[in-house]
């Protein structure tokens, strides 16, 4: 179980940092949400947490791994489980935007 601490004396749960948190939504596949489910529970975090963390740790910036991972984006785009043809066009910008490449490299043809 996940340890959210609480103030004591008004019971609201404890601000994690000094930025404010706003309440978000995103679109995402069963398996992927199960899979970052399953890495923020291993970590006792929300998945909110391990998003913060992955942030704050820059995992997506100047990684030796970029190119991999950059590749590997490629080939899970075109996984019909995972990402619905309609739903391609957005993801590959939101791709483009965080490895700051040109979103044609996703292009199926390249």
């Amino acid at each position: 179980m996940i340890d959210r601490s609480r103030d004591k004396e008004s019971g609201k749960f404890v601000q994690k940092s000094e930025q404010k948190r706003k309440v978000r939504s995103i679109r995402l596949t069963d398996k992927t949400y199960d899979y970052l489910r399953e890495k923020a529970e291993e970590n006792n975090q929300t998945i909110a947490d391990l998003i913060e963390q992955i942030v704050a740790d820059r995992l997506l910036e100047n990684n030796q791994n970029n190119s991999d991972l950059i590749n590997q984006s490629k080939e899970l785009l075109y996984d019909e489980e995972l990402v619905r043809s309609r739903d391609r066009s957005p993801v590959k910008k939101l791709l483009s935007k965080l490895f700051g490449i040109d979103k044609d490299f996703y292009d199926k043809s390249k």
